[in-house]
């Protein structure tokens, strides 16, 4: 897909955003699950539980209200232009409303996941996200343009663990008091584990080797691997503690603490103070199967890349800045996430190892549109 074509499609799900469109399948029967497993029962099928609805676990069965465990449920997300964070620890917004903490076993052998209706198989697709961001300017002012796309991908044979290839491009206005590629590419896998302990404490691991260049720099500058490590405590169903690390392996910053807490004090509204990105978010509207958040939130920018320079010598520069983000995203009943967001950016400063030509572009805003689905 080429860039125009990218921007195209953002700028074709924002208008449809606008009216609240909701991308539905053509001629869909309704499945009727009493009359699937009478019919199955009087030839004498076994078939997998059929439901209408996906099963539940009643809390009731437990002598206390089990705590929240922070889990990637498909809802809402503020969008980064800086994958090496990943999403930190990655509770959606949409947990505020339904919270599915760590179960154990039912003794009766009935199943205990959202999803357990679903037909089983090996590999499946959770998500894919496509974003665009743009910071203009031109000259030393440094414009940035950049596309992302990454799928999530999961195997039911191994519940805790999730792969999440992307690949983002960025095309560079300016500057011109230094010899910066037009282009830089970065092109990765995440490779995510997070398990509950029990019902109070859970962990996350991921690892995330790249390539980092203006694909003209073929050294091992250009192989970079990323990761973070955290841990996350459920003191009550409506906060949870977190702390880890998160690793960047950037030329300007190699690791950073994470550290924070998720609070939740109604339905509505959810405070996730967590370093390095924190956000506050709160739910405006609902209605016929939408719903639609609003969040403030910050972000730490930037990265490195391996670079060849306009003398052919092999380099390596780094891009940082910081921003103070808001946004709107609205969540259909299908699953379909579309994000709308601006942002005032500000200490943007680009270095290279040589310290030949850095300099300090000028404070911007950026413009960010995204699709999930």
């Amino acid at each position: 897909m080429s860039t125009s074509s990218a921007w195209r499609l953002l700028m074709l799900v924002f208008l449809l955003e606008l009216t609240d469109w909701q991308p539905v399948r053509a001629n869909e029967p309704a499945v009727n699950s009493a009359a699937v497993n009478s019919a199955a029962s009087e030839v004498g099928w076994k078939l997998p539980i059929v439901r209408d609805e996906p099963p539940r676990i009643d809390p009731s069965r437990f002598n206390s209200p089990p705590p929240t465990i922070a889990s990637e449920r498909d809802g809402i997300q503020q969008i980064s232009q800086t994958p090496d964070l990943g999403d930190v620890v990655t509770p959606s917004l949409a947990d505020a409303k339904e919270v599915m903490p760590f179960m154990p076993p039912d003794p009766a052998g009935n199943p205990t996941c959202d999803d357990c209706w679903i037909d089983s198989s090996w590999l499946e697709i959770k998500k894919s996200k496509l974003t665009g961001t743009w910071l203009p300017g031109s000259g030393d002012s440094l414009g940035i343009t950049d596309i992302d796309f990454r799928t999530t991908l999961s195997a039911r044979k191994l519940p805790y663990l999730s792969v999440t290839p992307s690949y983002t491009m960025m095309l560079l206005n300016g500057p011109s008091s230094t010899d910066l590629p037009a282009r830089l590419h970065q092109a990765s896998a995440e490779f995510r584990w997070m398990k509950p302990i029990n019902q109070r404490w859970s962990y996350e691991l991921a690892v995330s080797p790249g390539v980092y260049s203006d694909f003209q720099n073929g050294t091992s500058d250009a192989i970079r691997v990323t990761g973070r490590g955290l841990a996350i405590y459920g003191y009550s169903p409506q906060l949870q503690l977190i702390t880890g690390v998160v690793y960047l392996n950037r030329d300007d910053v190699n690791l950073l603490p994470a550290i924070g807490m998720i609070y939740m004090p109604s339905p509505d509204v959810r405070w996730e103070l967590i370093f390095p990105r924190p956000r506050l978010a709160a739910r405006t509207a609902q209605r016929d199967g939408m719903e639609r958040w609003v969040y403030l939130a910050g972000e730490f920018g930037g990265g490195s890349w391996a670079i060849e320079r306009s003398s052919g010598a092999n380099d390596v520069v780094t891009y940082r800045d910081y921003r103070l983000v808001s946004g709107v995203e609205t969540q259909h009943a299908n699953g379909w996430k579309t994000n709308i967001e601006c942002a005032y950016v500000f200490g943007r400063t680009v270095e290279y190892r040589s310290n030949l030509g850095d300099f300090d572009p000028t404070d911007t805003a950026f413009i960010r549109l995204g699709v999930t689905y």
